[in-house]
């Protein structure tokens, strides 16, 4: 049987009563990936994609075709020779280890001929891709996992293949391909009678619906999917939307995003079901710190969905990756623990190796595409550079307790001794976790909220959202992202500070239960009026100065009187430089640093140590002596 288990208070995976550290490798092209190179150095989780289509997994922008080719050719005819060269890529000739099978369920072109009115439908009525509402698509959608469940069990991997991770829509991440745009979807007819749905699930009485929206309408059927002038206000500007003028467009914006969750839901308990339950199943979903209303707005409700084992995203694309700052995470990492749920952490990190998609694989891009050439895409100029990226990865990951897969996307990113030796201790050191008591050391609690974004214009949702997470990573101070909603004033006790960011609207029982514990807590995003005592506020995100008082006021340890990144867990520390300068690290009492990967030991005086690092260093210490 497969299951999440937790020791100690770490998560890792349970397959057939052994243990599996939930640590993977994978890569876009498995005829240029390393997975045997990673077995040897004592990786036994691997992942792998397939597809249902030939598009592009970034279809609206037209990136690169389907990596492995799709694989329904017609509605009972398929070939299968990609899913059999990614599970003999991944698990080998003689398969020991474990595979996590991501499978891209945007349909294929014959499909979309015979459904055309199952097609996402953009404002200026351009179709591409299925509609999230489309029932037609789940329904096929199953078909399709049906028949690759099918055809694994007739292979030797049958046993070896522990998850199933159905994956859709822009950039097979479960987000609006045109979340962006001013030419916004989904007008298709199964958006309309969706919306139709929700809004009599949600209201019940059309007399309801009329007053919250300041409308006429006689019956629910006469509700249309809002008009792109309804919703352009959303891309004027820096500006905070009036919820009961807006109150249309934020029940729209539920409605899609709801279908997206329930798209995933249900998938989920197909694949629970053919099954008998003996699988993993995982998203990516919830990136609600970076993508305002793409459709992961309904987080708690994929959350609470028993048939979802682990959430799954890439580190945020800050500054494409070129600076010392935070590639923060995405979502509510600390609650989804909390939920006994893994995330796994996709560290596409570039390195020196890293060379571009059209010289690895010029059959898929054309050496003339200019966003091919974006810094993104490149790593750094060094190997020693490439190492430290590596390092504050794994340090995030390890220090928060989440899991990872390294993505060598085109492959051949990590091929040098010096960085697959590395790798391998992180692996090592990761498997140590299931005889380690996991404690978060975070005093600042910043919750998030799945409804912010509604109210607020694109360029506002990225002050309050993106901009506040990189600030608040070059504190040098250590903080928890939990979900507003799942929370309550007991398991905000152990916090010193609670940072609400641009909450839809303030919860003022927990606020004033919150100032009865003597918290000091902010309210960001847009004015709240007055939100009681020991409440600060403001309508903007919190500058780095403010950031630094707020936690002063609180009584926060700061481990370091300079920008710099930090992560800490019980007996762990690691520092990424923002800038070439010498850092004076603080700690909580006098103890021994010694480096995970060097060696290197810092014995602290008065409770400091000194170290000189250069931009971007990053430095992952053993701590010892300090309680």
């Amino acid at each position: 049987m497969k299951r999440i288990v937790e020791r100690n208070g770490n998560l890792f995976m349970e397959v057939d009563g052994s243990i599996v550290a939930p640590f993977a490798y994978t890569s876009y092209v498995p005829k240029n990936a390393d997975y045997r190179g990673f077995e040897e150095r004592g990786y036994e989780l691997f992942s792998g994609c397939i597809y249902a289509s030939d598009y592009s997994v970034n279809e609206y922008e037209g990136n690169p075709n389907s990596f492995e080719g799709g694989i329904w050719l017609e509605r009972d005819r398929f070939d299968f020779s990609s899913l059999e060269r990614v599970l003999s890529a991944t698990l080998g000739d003689n398969p020991k280890g474990y595979l996590m099978l991501r499978i891209n369920l945007n349909m294929p072109a014959w499909w979309r001929r015979e459904n055309p009115d199952q097609m996402m439908t953009v404002g200026d009525g351009t179709t591409f891709m299925q509609s999230s509402f489309s029932q037609k698509w789940l329904d096929d959608a199953k078909f399709f996992l049906l028949k690759i469940k099918e055809y694994i069990d007739s292979t030797k991997y049958k046993a070896h293949v522990i998850a199933f991770q159905p994956a859709a829509m822009a950039t097979e991440e479960w987000f609006c391909p045109v979340w962006f745009s001013q030419n916004a979807p989904d007008f298709s007819v199964p958006a309309q009678k969706g919306f139709q749905a929700w809004c009599e699930n949600k209201y019940g009485e059309i007399s309801l619906l009329n007053g919250a929206w300041n409308s006429n309408y006689s019956s629910f059927l006469q509700i249309a999917v809002p008009s792109l002038e309804k919703r352009a206000i959303r891309y004027q500007g820096d500006f905070v939307a009036d919820s009961e003028a807006f109150a249309e467009v934020v029940d729209f914006y539920q409605c899609l995003s709801d279908s997206y969750a329930n798209a995933i839901i249900e998938l989920g308990e197909y694949i629970k079901s053919i099954y008998d339950g003996d699988i993993f199943v995982g998203t990516f979903y919830g990136y609600l710190a970076q993508i305002p209303v793409g459709g992961h707005n309904s987080m708690k409700k994929v959350l609470d969905s028993d048939c979802i084992d682990y959430f799954a995203s890439p580190f945020a694309y800050v500054n494409q990756r070129q600076t010392a700052e935070d590639w923060f995470a995405h979502s509510a990492m600390e609650t989804v623990r909390q939920y006994k749920k893994l995330w796994f952490m996709e560290a596409d990190v570039r390195t020196n190796l890293t060379l571009p998609l059209y010289e690895t694989n010029p059959e898929l891009f054309d050496k003339d595409e200019p966003r091919m050439r974006l810094p993104v895409w490149f790593g750094p100029k060094t190997e020693e550079e490439s190492c430290w990226n590596i390092t504050r990865c794994f340090a995030r990951v390890f220090c928060y307790g989440q899991a990872l897969w390294w993505f060598d996307m085109w492959g051949g990113w990590y091929k040098s001794e010096k960085m697959m030796s590395l790798l391998e201790k992180m692996k090592a050191l990761y498997q140590t976790q299931w005889d380690m008591p996991f404690v978060s050391v975070s005093e600042v609690a910043v919750i998030l909220d799945e409804k912010a974004s509604f109210l607020l214009s694109n360029d506002h949702f990225s002050k309050t959202h993106y901009c506040q997470l990189v600030e608040l990573g070059s504190t040098g101070v250590p903080y928890d992202l939990l979900l507003n909603g799942c929370v309550n004033a007991e398991q905000l006790q152990r916090y010193k500070c609670v940072i609400f960011i641009a909450p839809y609207e303030p919860d003022a029982l927990l606020l004033g239960q919150l100032a009865r514990q003597g918290k000091t807590v902010a309210l960001t995003g847009k004015n709240y009026g007055d939100p009681g005592e020991n409440v600060i506020v403001t309508a903007d995100s919190l500058s780095f100065d403010s950031l630094i008082s707020l936690f002063q006021k609180a009584g926060v340890h700061r481990y370091v009187d300079k920008k710099a990144l930090i992560f800490v867990r019980n007996g762990f520390l690691s520092i990424t430089a923002a800038e070439d300068d010498c850092y004076a690290l603080s700690l909580k009492g006098d103890g021994v640093l010694t480096g995970v990967f060097d060696g290197e030991k810092h014995e602290s005086h008065a409770r400091q140590v000194l170290l000189s690092l250069r931009k971007n260093q990053t430095k992952f210490f053993k701590v010892d002596g300090v309680k």
